[in-house]
């Protein structure tokens, strides 16, 4: 019974250790992001692209803060964050609400509308 509680234990530790880690929101590398674009609705509509804005509206979706989630939210837009590496990450949002690999974070103002151009 023992031997078993330390197999059981020792396999435990092994798989949590072997475990990926998600990127967050909170985590996403400023020098390694190229350009952010946002989309609206299918089929696309460009709302954003200037990328002189790109690293405000980076900086912005840091701060976020993660909740508790599943949330339901209408996800009319899309930030698209396109990395260096030629990776694109898609964040499906409604302007507060975010998420980005089964994590939810919501931010204080609407996004789209503090970028959106004219």
């Amino acid at each position: 019974m023992r031997r078993k509680l330390k197999y059981l234990l020792l396999c435990g530790l092994t798989f949590n250790s072997c475990e990926t880690k998600e990127n967050s929101l909170n985590e996403i590398d400023l020098k390694n992001v190229s350009r952010i674009t946002i989309l609206k609705g299918y089929p696309e509509e460009v709302i954003v692209v200037d990328t002189t804005i790109s690293k405000e509206i980076l900086l912005d979706i840091i701060k976020v803060k993660e909740v508790q989630g599943p949330i339901k939210y209408q996800k009319k837009y899309r930030f698209i964050i396109q990395y260096k590496s030629g990776i694109n990450d898609t964040i499906p949002t409604n302007g507060t609400i975010f998420r980005l690999k089964n994590k939810y974070y919501k931010s204080k103002e609407d996004l789209v509308l503090k970028y959106k151009i004219h």
